[in-house]
């Protein structure tokens, strides 16, 4: 961090290398729309969800004044997740899964990543955890009273189940 401020001129500014929020979703928005473009967009993304990850939430949340800026970070780092993991998918299964993980691990519930991880399993060749994945997640939505929104990862666990059968 202490990198972060250099001196400019009269005064003090961050480093080329900080990456604000406003950076960081125009580095978004250029990779969603075309994640093949720039490798310097998905290595700021990388870096600054790595760092997003990291981020001492404890103690932000006495500041209420921060209440809104959190939120956005959160958004950001939810985004930055979701578009490094689905890039991640047909190219490196494992590292779409482990994005994928991370992304379980803050938000258990999440739809995208759960079908990530499936997907990733598959590709992989490991069926039962694909299995297991899904038999998890339905069981987190019924706890959680979100019954139905498992059914886009069992549609998607019988699709490839059916194209597997059909090429046999």
């Amino acid at each position: 961090m202490r990198d972060a401020i250099v001196t400019a001129g009269d005064g003090y500014a961050l480093a080329a290398t900080v990456v604000t929020p406003q950076r960081l979703r125009r580095s978004l928005e250029a990779f969603e729309s075309n994640p093949a473009a720039e490798d310097t967009e998905r290595t700021e993304i990388v870096s600054a969800f790595d760092g997003l990850l990291l981020r001492d939430r404890s103690r932000v949340t006495r500041w209420e004044w921060f209440a809104e800026t959190e939120r956005d970070l959160e958004v950001l780092q939810e985004r930055a997740g979701h578009a490094l993991m689905t890039e991640a998918l047909p190219r490196d299964p494992r590292a779409a899964l482990a994005i994928a993980s991370t992304m379980i691990g803050q938000d258990e519930l999440d739809v995208t990543a759960r079908s990530v991880a499936v997907q990733a399993l598959l590709a992989l060749g490991n069926v039962a955890a694909a299995h297991r994945e899904v038999n998890e997640f339905e069981t987190l939505c019924r706890e959680a009273g979100a019954a139905g929104t498992e059914f886009p990862l069992r549609s998607l666990l019988q699709s490839w189940q059916d194209r597997e059968s059909s090429a046999s």
